[in-house]
Parts: structure tokens; sequence; C-alpha cells
């Protein structure tokens, strides 16, 4: 049979998020940003984030996440650059590429703060949530990893399968 078989199923064919931009108070910015994300794994205690630094020459401070004992997000804004530096950082951490099970949204605004706070314990004040800082943290029931790039700018990353979600959780949070 020379038939291609093909997904019929209707979220593999919808991109992960229906845009929101035009139901946001003016000032908000909320968008899709592209690139890679890279699942970075060690043994816990066996690789420092300082070394994973030391390795990533050229490459933002914001873009290494910790997630966790031995893991981190690496965030590129090039999704070209990922293989070459999956290649390099293989022989200090196991890579996976996680750039199609996670979605990456930028939210900023003057009031952010205000509205990330009504779904999230982490305490955003900026002496405490310094520019570059990440965490793992839930906003409402969604697991996201939540990092301040600007002075009133964050980055979300989600699982793909909850972007929708996490933008209706957004929402009302605006609201």
């Amino acid at each position: 049979m020379s038939e291609t078989l093909r997904s019929t199923f209707p979220l593999t064919r919808r991109a992960p998020a229906t845009p929101i931009t035009a139901r946001l108070p003016e000032g908000f910015v909320f968008k899709p940003l592209s690139g890679a994300i890279l699942h970075l794994m060690a043994r816990p205690a066996e690789i420092e984030t300082a070394r994973l630094k030391a390795e990533l020459t050229g490459v933002p401070d914001t873009a290494l996440r910790p997630t966790g004992p031995g893991q981190w997000f690496l965030v590129l804004e090039d999704a070209t650059e990922a293989e070459a530096l999956a290649t390099k950082l293989s022989t200090l951490v196991a890579v996976v590429d996680q750039s199609h099970g996670r979605a990456r949204f930028l939210l900023s605004g003057k009031t952010v703060r205000r509205v990330l706070a009504r779904g999230t314990a982490v305490d955003l004040h900026p002496s405490t949530f310094a520019i570059g800082q990440s965490a793992m943290t839930l906003f409402g029931h969604i697991g996201i990893n939540l990092t301040r790039v600007g002075e009133d700018d964050f980055e979300l990353l989600v699982l793909r399968g909850f972007a929708q979600s996490l933008q209706d959780e957004l929402l009302e949070a605006i609201y």
C-alpha cells in the first residue's frame, strides 16, 4: 500500500495557541516566541551552573534557566544554533530538544507583576526576583518556567498542550 499515513487527531494540526493580543488592555504584550528550547540534564551536584555558563560563550545570561537539581532549560533565540550547542554540551550533560513540546511566551506591561501574582506564589518583587532569575512554578493549575528577562518583561515556558489554557488563565488574571 503506497498510501501515506497522516494523523487525524485535530491537535497535531493546531498552532500552539491562539493569539490573545486583541483582548489585552493597552500596555500589555503577550506574544509567542520562536527559537529552540534544550533540556539539559546531569546527575545532581555533578556539574554546576557556572561551568555550563562558561561553556556557553556568546549566549545571553537569561538563556540558561535552572529547573531543578542537575537540570536546566537552554533557551535560544536562533534555532539554528541548537544542534551545534547540543553537540558541544553533550560531553557534560544529556541534551534533549524540547522545542516541539514546549511553547514560549513573552508577557510584559507596567502591571505584569500584579497579574502574575494572581496566579503564582513566587515573590516577583524586583529586589527578590532579579532580571535573569527563573523559577519552576504553577500559574493557576498549569506548570510553567517563569523567567524575568527585563524590567517589566517575563518569559513563560509551558508544555505546548497547556498553552491555550495558560492564555485563558492569564486573561482571567488580567481582568
